[in-house]
């Protein structure tokens, strides 16, 4: 399992000054198109039988990718999921 990065340390940056706003390193990983759509579905109180079933997947892919998201987020469960998504504004 990767490593989560440490979080920046000292001001925000400066765009005016033409330092970049992120290192590479902590960049927030972005979602994959299948990877948004599972969680819009989560988020709107879908169990992962019933999101497996109207994108055709097996239940077991759902949960897979569910984790790759918590990874990516940096959440351990559903309820931080979404409170991630909403912060993020990708709710629709």
């Amino acid at each position: 399992m990767p490593a989560l990065a440490r979080p920046r340390v000292g001001p925000p940056p400066d765009p005016a000054s033409g330092e970049a706003a992120w290192d590479d390193a902590l960049a927030i990983p972005e979602l994959s198109p299948r990877e948004l759509e599972i969680a819009r579905l989560v988020a709107r109180g879908y169990p992962n039988k019933t999101v497996a079933a109207v994108l055709d997947l097996s239940p077991w892919t759902v949960a897979t990718y569910l984790r790759r998201i918590y990874m990516k987020f940096g959440v351990r469960c559903r309820a931080a999921m979404v409170r991630e998504l909403c912060r993020r504004g990708l709710e629709r």
